[in-house]
């Protein structure tokens, strides 16, 4: 069960071009970490609103009777 989640760490390891493209990944997820950020906090909002708004409504009840389902 564990070989599964250490196999793919271990071949990033020992691959030097793996490694430099996932350092090279994580550098721009972190430089772009606030607008992404950001989007999600929008979606969040409008996901609250819609599930407020609509809840009494047919289509809320079923599509938005809960702030995980109405982000989704």
């Amino acid at each position: 069960m564990v070989t599964g989640y250490l196999r793919p760490i271990i071949v990033i390891l020992s691959y030097k071009s793996l490694r430099s493209t996932m350092s090279l990944i994580f550098l721009n997820l972190k430089d772009s970490a606030v607008t992404l950020l950001m989007i999600f906090a929008f979606v969040l909002y409008f996901a609250f609103f819609a599930s407020f708004i609509f809840y009494s409504t047919f289509e809320g009840y079923t599509l938005t009777n809960s702030l995980a389902s109405s982000y989704w």
